[in-house]
């Protein structure tokens, strides 16, 4: 989607993006907050796609100065209003790409959030902003990430076929599925911890968050024992900058 088509969804955000700080059944975010190591004084957040700012309402008391960035100046709006009167101060916004956001900010988080937004099909697009991820992110620092994952698709497309006859459909091996509407892209386990490995990221733990059923327009099968849907998270480090010999 382009600016103008997510800020068309600015006044119905809550109904129509997956937000997974909203949507946490297992509270995994607050688990992955609690193996996150910041300075002792003057920690930075940045949240790139920030959309309506949920992340850092829930936990940006943590830190003394925040970054929230989106491309949609609409939702960036809605953003600023649900924020806590004792944070306002410590946030700025900026309405632009994410790719922009090295260039913008340069490599200043102790955190870096990005919340189910490397999902375009289009492979240069995502590389993009796995690097931006990296880029602003300071030597040391941490990340959290979220993504749709193939895996849970999998066990939703057997679910919602487990009575039909035939064959099964079959899942884009790329990971390009549509998802509500929008083709988005979708990552194993496996790829995604070599994914950020190979985006100068270390110390990689992946968890699943789990969400309602109704994120997938379905209710929760009665008949069924499968798990809720779930996105995967993940929390890296940055490697540490090298020390520069000076013999």
């Amino acid at each position: 989607m382009n600016s103008k088509q997510w800020n068309q969804l600015a006044a119905e955000f809550e109904d129509s993006v997956c937000d997974l700080t909203a949507t946490d059944l297992n509270s995994q975010l607050t688990r992955l907050m609690k193996h996150v190591v910041l300075p002792p004084g003057g920690a930075r957040l940045v949240d790139l796609g920030c959309g309506i700012g949920t992340f850092i309402r829930e936990f940006g008391d943590r830190f003394e100065s925040i970054i929230g960035l989106d491309f949609a100046a609409k939702i960036l709006a809605r953003a600023k209003n649900r924020q806590p009167k004792e944070l306002v101060e410590r946030i700025q916004w900026h309405t632009l790409d994410l790719a922009q956001a090295p260039a913008a900010i340069g490599a200043c988080a102790d955190l870096t959030v990005c919340l189910n937004v490397v999902t375009s099909p289009v492979e240069k697009t995502r590389e993009e902003l796995w690097a931006a991820i990296a880029a602003v992110t300071k030597p040391g620092g941490f990340t959290i990430v979220g993504i749709p994952a193939i895996e849970s698709a999998r066990m939703v497309d057997d679910v919602v076929n487990a009575k039909k006859k035939g064959p099964r459909a079959v899942l884009d091996p790329k990971g390009l599925l549509d998802r509500t509407g929008a083709v988005q892209k979708h990552y194993s386990r496996p790829e995604l911890k070599q994914i950020m490995e190979r985006h100068g990221f270390t110390s990689v733990r992946i968890s699943r968050v789990y969400c309602p059923w109704s994120e997938e327009g379905m209710r929760k099968p009665r008949a069924s024992s499968a798990p809720y849907p779930w996105d995967w998270a993940c929390l890296a480090q940055r490697a540490a900058a090298k020390a520069v010999s000076m013999a």
